[in-house]
């Protein structure tokens, strides 16, 4: 369970965001990634958050929304999203880096 909050609370904690992301509330922005765990990988694992950290891989995602906008259907990308996700994700993963820098000192240590 420390490695899902390392990747929830806890990493918004990390980056000063903790009012605007790391939970599932109301006002916060979502991103929200569906798993199956049906596959043999991940079906013999019998904690979720162990399973979904340590094991599951791309094709193990079969839905994500982001923002409120269904960007994968059915392990498939929605088409129309495709450019806007691409350029989101490059963004969101420049300003993580650039915040992460000015943070890492204050990096809390998490033990897994």
């Amino acid at each position: 369970m420390a490695a899902l909050r390392a990747g929830t609370i806890d990493g918004a904690r990390f980056l000063g965001l903790p009012e605007k992301i790391g939970t599932l509330s109301p006002s916060k922005a979502a991103d929200i990634v569906l798993i199956d765990r049906t596959g043999s990988r991940l079906a013999r694992v019998r904690d979720s958050a162990v399973a979904v950290v340590l094991f599951s891989q791309t094709e193990d995602v079969r839905h994500v929304m982001m923002r409120g906008r269904i960007v994968k259907r059915d392990g498939r990308l929605v088409e129309a999203r495709r450019a806007g996700l691409v350029r989101r994700l490059v963004d969101v993963g420049s300003a993580v880096l650039a915040h992460g820098e000015e943070r890492i000192e204050d990096a809390p240590l998490w033990n897994f």
